[in-house]
């Protein structure tokens, strides 16, 4: 850390063993009074820290607290220096002490951090709900495999939108069993798609069902693929993407409302390109 107007010292804030060896920051608190203890308190103070999983913004927190200006030095900006020191064992003194010397090699290039990452709700949550829209298209994916197996009616019927709840609920139930699903018949199966949909499908979504159902019949012999095995696989996939897709449309409203807290007049909305993402938590029952 470089320390006054005149005069530039960097110290590494490590800990060491009582042989010598070194053993990482220890705790947090541990660790943030020793950097008390090191940091002049008459001097204006820059802490360099490498962002590594989320331990950094506890620190960085504190140290913005008592008045310093924190770095944040991405890793591939370190990386020359870190090929300076590659002689020795890697450790969290040698990464100390190249972090330390940072601003005395490359003053112009310190980047202030912005923000304390993970430790902020909003940056959470979004990178969160990112996430899960990755996995349930993992999923999605998956499960159009599957239906593939079936035949190319099942997906010309669900529009090749798997997303919506209304197929994933029929899935999830274990209607991808031609067989189940023709004992349903059109009546049953009719009312299990208006609940499921709102009333927004009418009969002729359970005739299309029962006529690709035929159809994948008239395609396999039941001596060639086991249909209930197969349904039992395409019911847990759905399940799983019903269940992420509660996550997500939840995390969507908590979204909103950090949104609203920092922004309550709306101007990030307001400029041009930018505008809501619209979550689809309308046909969650």
């Amino acid at each position: 850390m470089p320390a006054g107007p005149l005069t530039r010292q960097a110290w590494p804030i490590a800990r060491a063993t009582s042989s010598g060896a070194d053993d990482g920051f220890g705790p947090p608190a541990r660790t943030s009074k020793r950097c008390g203890d090191h940091c002049p308190t008459t001097s204006k103070v820059t802490v360099v820290m490498e962002p590594t999983r989320n331990a950094w913004a506890l620190l960085a927190a504190w140290f913005r607290r008592h008045g310093a200006r924190v770095i944040m030095v991405p890793a591939e900006q370190s990386a020359d220096l870190r090929d300076y020191y590659s002689k020795h064992t890697k450790s969290d003194r040698v990464d100390s002490r190249l972090l330390a010397r940072i601003p005395l090699l490359h003053p112009d290039g310190l980047r202030p951090a912005v923000g304390l990452g993970p430790a902020e709700a909003m940056r959470r949550a979004t990178k969160l709900r990112s996430s899960l829209v990755k996995r349930r298209s993992v999923i999605i994916a998956r499960l159009d495999s599957y239906l593939e197996l079936l035949g190319p009616a099942w997906d010309a019927c669900f529009k090749a939108d798997l997303v919506q709840n209304t197929p994933l609920q029929l899935l999830a139930a274990g209607y991808g069993d031609p067989h189940t699903l023709r004992r349903l018949g059109k009546t049953r199966l009719s009312k299990f798609i208006w609940r499921h949909c709102h009333g927004h499908h009418s009969e002729d979504d359970a005739i299309g069902l029962l006529a690709a159902a035929d159809e994948t019949l008239r395609l396999w012999d039941d001596s060639e693929i086991d249909f209930g095995e197969l349904a039992d696989d395409i019911a847990i996939e759905a399940r799983l993407a019903l269940q992420l897709s509660r996550e997500i449309d939840e995390l969507g409203r908590r979204i909103e409302v950090l949104l609203h807290q920092q922004d309550p007049t709306g101007i990030m909305v307001s400029v041009p390109g930018v505008a809501t993402s619209s979550f689809q938590w309308s046909n969650l029952p």
